[in-house]
């Protein structure tokens, strides 16, 4: 049986970092950042 992960929520304290880092990691791209909340997605 397989599974999709559609989130992951981690909690850090530079999220903009972070997420610029797995972005790039994935190939992926930073969708929206605030202080505290930052997402991405595929492009």
């Amino acid at each position: 049986m397989a599974a999709r992960i559609t989130s992951v929520v981690v909690n850090c304290s530079d999220p903009a970092a972070l997420a610029g880092f797995w972005a790039r990691v994935l190939g992926w791209e930073v969708q929206d950042a605030d202080d505290d909340l930052v997402t991405s997605a595929p492009a």
